[in-house]
């Protein structure tokens, strides 16, 4: 389980790199169409509004669809890098895979300074490492539900499974 676990961490990470690696307007076409039919379905009078309306509404649900985003992908990140690490032989695998991918968040945003129309904002790494926690909240609770499965111990199961 090992590799298949560092093989989904690192295809996570690779894709959060792709990802910051798109410049400012590409990155927010690509969530545009998703920010619309999201609002076109949440506000009920939506095809009524007017363009100027429309255009307000699609900008503040843009903010809520990226920061989700941001969240999402480090929500996996943490849960895989979690059940990674788990399967080595550290003392607190839990503590290092958090650490790691807030880590990783920070040198998300500095990558991004590096790419036309991006910058970096401590607030991504703030929701990036919410997501993080959740993740690695959820990748523990898979450890300890193999755990309870197994009826051994979490490291137990790390050291034989």
């Amino acid at each position: 389980m090992r590799l298949v676990f560092g093989i989904i961490t690192a295809a996570i990470m690779v894709m959060i790199f792709v990802f910051s690696a798109e410049d400012g307007s590409r990155s927010g076409a690509d969530s545009a169409p998703l920010t619309e039919m999201l609002v076109s379905r949440i506000v009920h009078d939506y095809a009524l509004r007017t363009p100027a309306e429309k255009s307000a509404l699609l900008e503040l649900a843009s903010f809520f669809v990226r920061k989700a985003a941001h969240m999402f992908e480090y929500m996996l990140l943490g849960c895989f890098m979690t059940l990674f690490y788990e399967t080595l032989p550290f003392r607190y695998p839990v503590i290092k895979a958090g650490l790691t991918c807030v880590l990783y968040a920070c040198t998300d945003e500095l990558h991004q300074m590096l790419v036309p129309g991006r910058s970096a904002q401590f607030g991504d790494v703030m929701f990036d490492s919410v997501g993080t926690f959740v993740g690695v909240c959820i990748g523990l609770f898979i450890v300890l539900l193999y755990a309870a499965h197994q009826q051994q111990s979490p490291k137990a199961v790390v050291l034989h499974g």
